[in-house]
């Protein structure tokens, strides 16, 4: 999960919290849009969908150079069904 807020001082006790629970980075709101787009692109469903392929090319007998980088562009794309 990625947490995108404006965040106050007193906030500290709750974003602590989402630190230790299952909040995967936390964005602030009118600080980091500009390194929005690419904790998304690390941490989004599209990067654990990744993360969970790219270990299966050898079971695939994808050995080859080409066929690796092949697989791991087709692992990173979103598939929308």
């Amino acid at each position: 999960m990625l947490l995108f807020a404006p965040v106050r001082a007193e906030d500290a006790g709750v974003l602590l919290r989402a630190a230790r629970e299952r909040v995967a980075a936390l964005a602030v709101e009118g600080l980091d849009e500009p390194v929005l787009a690419r904790l998304v692109h690390r941490h989004g469903v599209a990067a654990r969908r990744r993360d969970a392929l790219l270990p299966l090319a050898p079971a695939l007998g994808l050995t080859d150079d080409l066929q690796q980088k092949a697989w791991g562009w087709w692992s990173a794309r979103p598939h929308w069904g």
